[in-house]
């Protein structure tokens, strides 16, 4: 996923965490809507941008 900020561009891989799928199954906590909105909301605030070349968790925490 990329995304612009003031003209400059920023990478980062998106680790999504376990969620409810067929292979994730009924007991994960995270659904992939959940997981999805908060990643769009990460973009909207500029999260992501500050996450270049990082491993954003889709709870907001952060892998190196």
């Amino acid at each position: 996923m990329s995304e612009r900020s003031g003209g400059q561009k920023a990478a980062a891989a998106l680790n999504t965490g376990w969620m409810q799928t067929d292979m994730g199954g009924a007991n994960a906590k995270r659904t992939p809507t959940k997981t999805a909105h908060d990643f769009v909301e990460r973009h909207a605030d500029g999260t992501l941008h500050r996450a270049n070349a990082r491993f954003p968790n889709a709870g907001g925490t952060e892998q190196v």
